[in-house]
C-alpha cells in the first residue's frame, strides 16, 4: 500500500513536469524556426467592438495616443470614446468622454433608460471615400484592408477630412498632414494586437 502511494506521488509530479518540459521544448523549436515573411495577401483585417463590454475607461484612446505619438491636446485623437444616454422621453445625449472629465448630461437619473459607451475610430472602409477624393493618392488601401495615409505625399488639402463620414481624421498640427487610425499597421504586420485593443492591454 505504501509503495503504491509513493508511486502515485511520483507520477503526479512527473506528468506535470513532463508537460512543462514539452512546452519549453516547443518554444525553443519555434524560436529556432525562421519566421515566415509577412504577406499582405494572406490577411484581411477588421476590428470588432463589443459595445456591451465597454465600460468607458478610455484606456484604448490613451494607449493609441502613446503608441502613435498623437498630440497631447484633447481634440487630437485617432481613437475616442462616446457615452450615449437614452432617456424615457426618447432623447439621446452623446458625449465625447475622451475630451475631458465626464459631465452629467441628465439631471435626474430616474429618467435614464440606458447608458452605454462606444469606442470610435477609423472604420477602414471597403470603399473609403477618403481614398476617392485624395488628389495626390496619399491615402490608400493596403492589400490586407487597412486604410493608410502617406504623410510624405500628403499636401494637407483636408479633402479626406471632409469626406470621412465618421469624423475619424484630423490635420496634424506639426506635420500639417492628414492623420488617423492606421489599425496599428506597424504592429499587426508583426503579429501583434493593435495598441488600443482591450486584449493587448491585458
Amino acid at each position: 500500500m505504501t509503495e503504491r502511494r509513493e508511486f502515485l506521488k511520483g507520477a503526479i509530479f512527473f506528468f506535470p513536469a513532463a508537460g512543462i518540459l514539452t512546452s519549453l521544448a516547443r518554444e525553443a523549436a519555434a524560436k529556432d524556426t525562421p519566421q515566415k515573411a509577412y504577406n499582405p495577401a494572406d490577411h484581411l483585417y477588421g476590428m470588432g467592438i463589443e459595445i456591451d463590454k465597454c465600460i468607458g475607461c478610455n484606456r484604448c484612446a490613451v494607449a493609441c495616443k502613446v503608441e502613435n505619438d498623437v498630440p497631447d491636446e484633447p481634440f487630437y485623437f485617432r481613437t475616442w470614446v462616446e457615452r450615449y444616454t437614452i432617456t424615457r422621453d426618447g432623447d439621446v445625449a452623446v458625449e465625447n468622454i475622451s475630451l475631458g472629465p465626464r459631465k452629467d448630461t441628465v439631471q435626474d437619473a430616474r429618467e435614464v433608460v440606458r447608458t452605454f459607451f462606444v469606442p470610435k475610430l477609423c472604420n477602414h472602409c471597403a470603399n473609403p471615400p477618403c481614398v476617392q477624393v485624395c488628389p495626390v493618392n496619399a491615402t490608400f488601401t493596403t492589400q490586407d484592408g487597412a486604410v493608410i495615409v502617406d504623410s510624405k505625399r500628403c499636401i494637407g488639402c483636408r479633402y479626406c477630412i471632409q469626406a470621412c463620414p465618421y469624423g475619424a481624421r484630423y490635420l496634424h498640427p506639426k506635420t500639417k498632414t492628414a492623420d488617423k487610425c492606421t489599425f496599428c499597421y506597424h504592429r499587426v504586420v508583426k503579429g501583434l494586437q493593435p495598441a488600443g485593443s482591450c486584449a493587448s492591454r491585458g
